[in-house]
């Protein structure tokens, strides 16, 4: 029986091969003749631009020659897929008896699909197709998928997965599992690639859930270290660019948040893999600069740096920063907002010494229909002001010149210079605070925050709220074509942030990931996802918790556990490897000569980890010279291939083969910041774990 199945298995490869090479010829030889035409039409124009007739055929040239290049890009991604398909066609089948009509159909799965255009059966489904999702939700047994005509209902008598490596099976079995714990288990067990890979083989049911969710505009997902949520999203946003083919949904209308620019390039290959176009991937900080073009500003990775190289300021610090990104402040923000009006840099209109339009009835007029956005407001304002000097004969040219600029500048407010005056009056700041603040913290935080706003760059928190008060006087997003939006380390971003973020992209449907567990500098409870669905308020929202980390091995992830609390629930994929190493040492020198050791037993990626920048350098000055390693920083976009050292924070997102964690004690933890710190950095390795440092007295 078994020799039986295996020579139809290899028949069923061999014709799917056969069908994907000759599909491939054509491809070719349709791109060959796409090159030359193109090639053919740009030889043969040459227009005389002053004559219109010649500018006419100019005209339907260019197009001509733009479809014929779009055409040509669709050939080449058609050679690509087919080129993947010759490689590994398909890694699944199901045999699906439908309860309609007892029929039995049998459905390979595979990255993408392969039709045989002369009989026009489907030799593979694609792996986001409706009948592909009972591969993933269901064991063998009842099942049932939605397809566009509604519920289809049926019984799986099979479920098989294969191993085929350059076009050659090497292997299959039947499997009764979600997805075979040994399929994954393996793939696991291998070394790190340095970009993130495809998981459509060994996607989970629960992850499968959230990847394919169409009903929510709000899916909001806790998930522990490990447990898969960067590849759900970008399987998330295949999936969406696969079912938007009927509401023309393109790369260019899916935005995803990302943490740092080493997490961008990490995850840029994955979409590509999967055979679409890479989505835009922007951190806050890029969005920041569009709204405050003028400002240098901060990163955030600068505010952490600083928090973590200053203990003695650590608590000023995150109590500013805490109430800065708070619901109170946004309060606060809202008051401000309401009497902005009063804030306006306005002068008198006087021309020649008469005052046609005082300040007060600038204001006056202002304060009329607060719901039209101010920035409408200020620009019916600006043109009112305009005709008034239009009417004046007697003016010079020069002088309605100055008038018109004058008159910009009014109606045209700096926000720079509008937040300062936020923190003017200490006690009408603690007014709008309705006590959430006492009198005498007001004023210190007042105090605090008009000296930040004398430095060159523009302190992180205070972009944001900038970008805030943006948005709301002028509610004009630059982002307003997302259709999607996706944000990963939804921990990292705080109530004024999701604010901005809901103001940004009001019109889009979001799903936001995250790991309470994973917070830098300040604590995060699940209460967050319950202040992101009021900000939010859509209408369809769904909250989904993933409990099993993949990630690491049994040694290290039971060793991470010490930094959570208690009851915690997280469970682990049991897959071992080798015990985690702790090294005490006594001096610097020690430090560096244990760690080069231990670097002598690794093989596949490894990163160093320190908590900050600035100790991440100096180690980096020590090893230099006896190894090749690279420093990571906050701006590189690193490749991650060999060694690297960086900062934990900018480790968030990325995983290693191997990890050492170079300063931190784990016996000697000051509080629960420095237990989350070494938390994420534990949980960066798949296969090995070493902490390496000096002995505190």
């Amino acid at each position: 029986m078994e020799q039986q199945e295996l020579k139809l298995e290899q028949q069923y490869l061999a014709v799917t091969l056969s069908t994907a090479q000759k599909q491939l010829e054509c491809a070719r030889k349709t791109i060959t003749a796409k090159q030359a035409e193109i090639i053919n039409e740009k030889q043969n124009t040459s227009y005389d631009l002053s004559d219109f007739d010649a500018l006419v055929a100019l005209s339907q040239s260019a197009g001509f020659v733009a479809d014929l290049l779009s055409r040509h890009t669709q050939a080449a991604q058609q050679i690509a897929r087919l080129e993947q398909i010759l490689q590994t066609p398909y890694f699944a089948r199901i045999d699906f008896r439908f309860d309609a009509d007892g029929e039995t159909e049998t459905v390979y799965i595979g990255r993408s699909s392969l039709t045989d255009e002369a009989t026009e059966h489907t030799l593979i489904y694609d792996w986001r197709s409706p009948i592909a999702g009972v591969y993933y939700r269901f064991l063998t047994g009842n099942a049932f998928y939605e397809a566009p005509c509604g519920k289809i209902t049926g019984e799986v008598m099979l479920k098989r997965q294969y191993e085929i490596q350059k076009g050659s099976l090497q292997y299959f079995f039947d499997a009764d599992l979600e997805i075979t714990d040994e399929m994954l288990r393996r793939l696991l067990s291998q070394n790190a690639s340095p970009a993130m890979k495809a998981i459509v083989e060994t996607i989970q049911q629960q992850q499968d859930l959230v990847i394919r969710d169409m009903e929510n505009d709000l899916l909001l997902v806790q998930g522990v270290a490990g447990s898969g949520k960067t590849s759900i999203a970008l399987h998330r946003a295949a999936y969406l660019m696969y079912r938007g083919l009927e509401g023309h949904l393109a790369a260019n209308d899916i935005l995803i948040l990302s943490p740092s620019a080493a997490f961008e390039r990490y995850i840029s290959q994955v979409l590509p893999e999967l055979g679409e176009d890479q989505v835009t991937t922007l951190s806050l900080e890029d969005i920041l600069k569009k709204l405050l073009p003028k400002r240098a500003i901060q990163p955030r990775s600068d505010w952490w740096e600083n928090l973590l190289t200053h203990p003695q300021r650590k608590e000023a610090m995150q109590r500013h920063m805490r109430f800065q990104m708070s619901e109170d402040f946004c309060t606060v923000l809202e008051h401000f907002l309401e009497e902005i009006h009063l804030y306006l840099p306005l002068g008198d209109l006087v021309i020649n010494g008469v005052c046609l339009v005082s300040a007060d009835m600038m204001r006056q007029r202002l304060s009329t229909r607060p719901k039209v956005p101010l920035g409408i407001r200020l620009q019916q304002l600006e043109a009112y002001l305009l005709s008034i000097c239009g009417e004046q004969e007697d003016l010079t040219p020069e002088e309605k010149h100055q008038l018109r600029q004058t008159i910009h500048q009014w109606c045209k407010p700096d926000i720079c210079g509008l937040y300062e005056k936020l923190f003017c009056d200490p006690a009408v700041f603690h007014a709008w605070t309705n006590n959430a603040l006492s009198a005498a913290d007001c004023a210190q935080f007042c105090r605090d925050t008009k000296e930040n706003l004398q430095s060159n760059v523009l302190p992180f928190a205070d972009a944001v709220a900038m970008g805030y008060l943006t948005m709301r006087i002028y509610q004009n997003s630059p982002y307003r074509g997302i259709r999607q939006l996706i944000v990963d380390e939804a921990q990292d971003y705080d109530p004024l942030q999701y604010r901005l973020l809901h103001l940004l992209f009001c019109q889009a449907k979001c799903t936001i990931l995250g790991d309470t567990s994973q917070s830098i500098a300040k604590k995060t409870s699940p209460q967050l996802y319950t202040a992101i669905q009021r900000i939010w308020n859509k209408t369809h929202t769904s909250f989904i918790t993933l409990e099993k980390s993949f990630r690491s091995t049994q040694e290290i992830f039971q060793y991470s556990l010490q930094f959570l609390p208690e009851n915690t629930p997280i469970q682990g994929f049991l897959r071992n490897g080798r015990p985690v190493h702790v090294y005490p040492v006594e001096t610097r020198q020690q430090l560096v000569e244990k760690i080069l050791e231990e670097m002598k037993d690794m093989t596949g990626s490894l990163c160093l980890l320190c908590r900050t920048e600035k100790e991440a350098r100096l180690l980096y000055a020590a090893l230099s010279d006896h190894v090749p390693i690279r420093l990571a920083q906050a701006k590189g976009a690193e490749d991650l291939r060999g060694t690297l050292i960086m900062p934990v924070y900018l480790a968030k997102g990325l995983e290693f083969d191997h990890v050492i964690l170079c300063d931190i004690d784990p016996d000697h933890l000051a509080d629960d910041d420095e237990r989350q710190l070494c938390y994420i950095g534990c949980t960066r390795a798949l296969h090995g774990l070493s902490l390496i440092f000096e002995r505190k007295d």
